[in-house]
């Protein structure tokens, strides 16, 4: 379920600040400590001005200075950063309405062997995290579209078509985003089993696959909690980690973990980065959870969650925004059925919808 992003996206955004390049020769320049980032940060004038004008919401102006910066990368590691970061501008610009441009750019990174495989694994990840933040099916023709990953897709199931993509990039390297969509879609067959009436045991083979890929998201997390750029993708890594806990207690099991404290640390990591209008996916996942375990008795802190959407102008220009027009039209996530049930708790919330194109007779 929605939505991380970046995740407002953005999530591309986030991970650019904070890429990690292992390098698989130990006399390399690069380690742990420093990263292409830090050295062409510190180097780089044209890469330092365009990751400042990203940052602060002008990504026309920081792709021009990207596209300077390229011109003096001194490696192929530098390359593959810079690249990144390029197409992460384009994603960006438009209010992320460009998205669909930056998908061939970062496939162009995810072919290339030449980068390492954790810039590579970074690329393929955002191309699943572009599709799941506006759910576009034009993206998913887009991405599957020729032989780089037409193995990987599965016709007439678009989410196990992306768990197969995540688990490319997972071969090269275990990101927590992608660990975690992975286990998000076994967490899904358990909720839909449960909406039979089927109730999955501890010891089912989709629940150590969750354990196993909710371990290494873990490891992934202390990685990139040691890193003060790199922490901004926590945000969307917690949510979506508490979405697949709130999944299994729907589905009987509480042996994860209480899911409904980590959407508050999420939302508040948004706070204190100065970004609410990035908190529009956590607030509907948190809400949309919370209604399908409790229904109209927890009303009062579903609006309560809901109500920055319609008070304020907030997420005017949030990624959030977009995906809820494009789940009017086409819902290949299955997640429309989560909205029209928030629509009926919250009144407001529904008003909200109409305002960007719903109408009245979606909600019959």
């Amino acid at each position: 379920m929605k939505k991380e992003y970046l995740v407002g996206l953005v999530v591309v955004v986030l991970i650019g600040a904070g890429l990690y390049f292992y390098i698989r020769n130990s006399s390399a320049r690069y380690d742990v400590n420093r990263t292409p980032y830090s050295v062409l940060i510190g180097s780089n004038d044209a890469f330092a001005k365009g990751q400042q004008l990203l940052r602060t919401g002008q990504p026309d102006a920081a792709k021009a200075q990207f596209d300077q910066a390229l011109a003096s990368a001194k490696d192929k590691q530098q390359e593959g950063q810079i690249k990144f970061k390029i197409a992460s501008a384009v994603e960006a610009g438009n209010n992320y309405g460009n998205y669909a441009a930056s998908i061939p750019l970062f496939k162009e990174i995810a072919a290339n062997t030449d980068y390492t495989p954790i810039t590579r694994a970074y690329a393929i990840q955002e191309l699943g995290l572009i599709y799941f933040n506006f759910t576009d099916p034009k993206i998913t023709q887009a991405i599957f579209s020729d032989d780089q990953f037409a193995k990987d897709r599965v016709a007439g199931d678009d989410l196990l078509s992306y768990r197969h993509l995540f688990e490319e990039a997972s071969k090269l390297y275990p990101l927590a985003a992608s660990e975690l969509r992975i286990a998000d879609w076994y967490a899904n067959q358990i909720l839909a089993a449960s909406d039979t009436g089927t109730k999955v045991p501890a010891d089912d083979p989709y629940k150590t696959v969750i354990r196993t890929k909710l371990a290494s998201a873990e490891n992934d997390i202390a990685r990139i909690s040691k890193d003060d750029n790199e922490k901004t993708l926590l945000p969307v890594i917690l949510q979506r980690k508490a979405i697949i806990l709130a999944k299994l207690s729907i589905a009987g099991d509480d042996s994860f973990g209480n899911p409904w404290p980590i959407f508050d640390q999420a939302l508040q990591l948004y706070q204190v980065r100065g970004v609410p209008q990035l908190d529009g996916y956590v607030r509907y996942s948190y809400a949309s959870l919370l209604a399908k375990k409790y229904g109209d008795a927890r009303s009062a802190d579903i609006q309560k969650i809901l109500s920055p959407f319609y008070t304020g102008n907030t997420y005017t220009s949030a990624p959030v925004v977009s995906y809820f027009k494009n789940q009017r039209v086409s819902s290949p996530d299955n997640n429309r059925q989560y909205i029209l049930a928030l629509a009926k708790i919250d009144p407001k919330f529904k008003s909200w919808l109409e305002s960007l194109g719903w109408q009245s007779s979606d909600f019959k």
